[in-house]
């Protein structure tokens, strides 16, 4: 994936465009191409679409930039400390330009005693909670609610009430830690509260092998890769609190498919500790590629039998709204 390995001139475009699109790496492409001066050596309709993925990302991302600014502003004025998460962070932060790292949605993290105000005001915002969350369904037990905007543009907030969705990731030692390290980031529209380059190391290594499942996608390793040459990171402080919370293993998985995807590589004194066999099964069973293992241990995590045995009731037999989301999101 490194820029300097590719024949732009003799790539199979398309074979490239079909991946660029399922990959989101169009706009990257678009920009690579441009910055190199080789947008005028591919054909006039590889160079239009990748130019069409360029600034469609450009437009979006400016709509959620705004919105995500706006939302944070109004939320602190209520007194809710809001962090914003993932993508608008990135385009807030490693990103310098706008249009090249396509965007899902907008998340934003709030502590869990003030998501009730939040939900409230994103219904008074525009926003609708998807149907299938408040039915039986394993989605009730994840720290993550999705709101859809009713009216054009379409955005979609994702509410956490953690850093991250899954049971089996909740730790309030590495929830805590994660809160202390954000900083203020100013944007076009105001300004956001984003994880520092050292937490958003960790946050996005996490997310990226539970989110995966075993195959790291190449925008999430090339978000990895600029957040990995911010020379603000703490490389110390990353392995210290990888060493704390049991998660060495899988930050040493992204960060080495970092660095075969995009060649950036940690610094020469960068020790990780040996782990336990006990934290590399853990990670590997978090990382799961079968949902059914996944969900058993998220089901695990909750400690409380009766917990449990709904999360285990709600995987194995859900709700007819639920099973027809889980359908639509297989088809897309």
């Amino acid at each position: 994936m490194r820029w300097d390995n590719l024949d732009w001139e003799t790539l199979d475009w398309t074979w490239a465009l079909a991946a660029g699109r399922r990959e989101r790496l169009l706009p990257l492409w678009y920009s690579a191409l441009q910055r190199t001066g080789r947008l005028s050596t591919i054909s006039p309709d590889v160079r239009h679409a990748l130019q069409h993925a360029y600034y469609t990302t450009l437009a979006a991302n400016t709509l959620a930039l705004e919105e995500a600014a706006r939302l944070t502003a109004r939320l602190e004025a209520l007194g809710v400390a809001v962090v914003t998460l993932k993508g608008v962070a990135l385009l807030a932060t490693v990103y310098p330009l706008r249009g090249v790292r396509p965007l899902g949605d907008i998340d934003l993290w709030v502590r869990r005693q003030d998501a009730s105000p939040v939900e409230a005001l994103l219904r008074a915002s525009g926003y609708d909670g998807l149907p299938h969350q408040a039915v039986r369904g394993p989605q009730r037990f994840l720290a993550e609610r999705t709101f859809l905007r009713r009216s054009s543009p379409r955005l979609q907030v994702d509410l956490h009430t953690a850093p991250f969705a899954r049971p089996a990731l909740r730790n309030p030692v590495l929830a805590a830690w994660l809160w202390s390290h954000t900083l203020t980031a100013p944007t076009a529209f105001g300004s956001l509260r984003v994880f520092d380059a050292t937490a958003q190391l960790v946050h996005l290594c996490l997310h990226a092998t539970q989110h995966d499942e075993g195959r790291l996608a190449p925008l999430r390793l090339h978000d990895l890769a600029l957040v990995m040459a911010d020379p603000h990171l703490d490389w110390r402080a990353v392995a210290a609190i990888a060493q704390a919370t049991h998660i060495t293993p899988a930050l040493v998985q992204a960060v080495e498919a970092t660095t075969a995807a995009w060649g950036v590589v940690p610094p020469a004194e960068m020790n990780w500790q040996d782990t336990p066999r006990r934290d590399r099964l853990r990670c590997a069973l978090l990382a799961s590629e079968r949902r059914a293992i996944r969900w058993l241990v998220d089901g695990w995590a909750l400690r409380r039998p009766a917990s449990m045995v709904a999360l285990w009731c709600a995987v194995l037999w859900p709700a007819p709204a639920y099973r027809a989301w889980r359908t639509a999101i297989r088809s897309r």
